[in-house]
């Protein structure tokens, strides 16, 4: 939680870079994600900081940076974003980018990750009026949370979000079950 020198770090990570020229690299893959993902911390730096703009700079320089197929790296740049978009007012674009980073999550398998998006995405949502698409989204993310015959953190979040959902149409029945 400490960010005091994070950015020097990072500025090492990039002269470190600029100076790998004519060095042999064990893992080209990583090492080819590395620009991305000091775009990436500097992101999330910024969004601590509570620096909107500099969260949406950097975490669009992620995505520039990152190839299609690393969907850690763009998913957690869209993650980023949808925070940004949400601080900012902008629940369309928080909304899309939420749904955005849930999708990459979900590819490479990091689900209970994914349902904390969903809580968020079902927040701004509920927000936003449209209580059949957060009722949807906390269905979705409860499929995911007990698919393959186990519980994952995060599937009491979805019940308890579908409860309250429940709840406020006067469903009580369906309220208390969940």
């Amino acid at each position: 939680g400490r960010l005091d020198g994070v950015e020097a770090r990072l500025i090492d990570a990039e002269r470190w870079l600029g100076a790998m020229a004519d060095t042999v690299v064990v893992d080209e893959e990583d090492f080819h994600r590395l620009p991305g993902s000091v775009a990436m911390y500097r992101a999330a730096v910024a969004l601590v900081r509570g620096n909107v703009a500099d969260t949406m700079k950097y975490a669009r320089r992620t995505l520039d940076l990152a190839r299609e197929d690393d969907h850690l790296l763009r998913g957690s740049a869209s993650g980023l974003l949808a925070l940004a978009y949400w601080t900012s007012g902008d629940l369309e674009a928080a909304q899309q980018w939420y749904t955005e980073c849930m999708t990459k999550l979900e590819m490479i398998g990091h689900i209970s990750d994914a349902l904390g998006c969903s809580i968020a995405l079902a927040d701004i949502r509920i927000t936003q009026g449209h209580l059949r698409d957060a009722k949807s989204t906390y269905e979705r993310g409860l499929q995911l949370a007990t698919q393959g015959g186990s519980v994952l953190r995060g599937a009491a979040d979805m019940h308890v979000g579908l409860s309250q959902l429940h709840y406020e149409r006067d469903e009580l029945n369906a309220a208390t079950q969940h």
